[in-house]
């Protein structure tokens, strides 16, 4: 049964997701219908701000660029929390990637919404990030630290488009 927790993400949510954790997103297809996809990289910058990477071919992110309404999904441990939100692109391409060469956007979501999920007398055993069977695994998380720091960092303000008005 879900519980609406408010506009705002509780403090337990906010730990959750400050490590960047993995989270369902959900975006609108051009006709219409759901499009679900995972993202590794999801960080609670405040209790109103979300940030993740996508992949700049993506169709989330696409997704996004046409209709920024987004819905979030992310499970830990004891913990299912649902966060409908408006999204943004706020930097394309990012700096570091996590999978070289494909490029990433940094995507900030604007938090209008939080409900809990979690089943009534269940045990929850959240989604985690482990590169253990990669080829290499220190270099892969290595990537995705970068990654995760560069999206804790603000950034810079866009240079005008050539030709635009000042």
């Amino acid at each position: 049964m879900s519980q609406p927790l408010g506009q705002t993400l509780p403090t337990n949510v906010i730990q959750h997701l400050v490590g960047g954790n993995p989270v369902i997103v959900g975006t609108t297809d051009a006709d219409g219908h759901p499009y679900l996809s995972a993202a590794g990289s999801c960080i609670a910058l405040d209790e109103r701000t979300l940030r993740f990477a996508a992949f700049s071919n993506g169709r989330t992110l696409a997704n996004i660029r046409r209709d920024g309404r987004v819905f979030l999904e992310t499970l830990g441990d004891d913990l299912v929390v649902g966060i409908r939100g408006l999204a943004a692109i706020v930097k394309e391409p990012m700096d570091a990637s996590a999978y070289p060469p494909h490029h990433y956007a940094m995507v900030q979501i604007d938090v209008l919404h939080v409900k809990m999920d979690n089943p009534p007398g269940a045990r929850i055993h959240g989604m985690r990030y482990d590169f253990g069977h990669s080829r290499h695994p220190e270099e892969r998380m290595q990537r995705r630290a970068v990654l995760l720091n560069e999206l804790r960092t603000p950034p810079a303000p866009s240079e005008p488009a050539a030709g635009a008005a000042e």
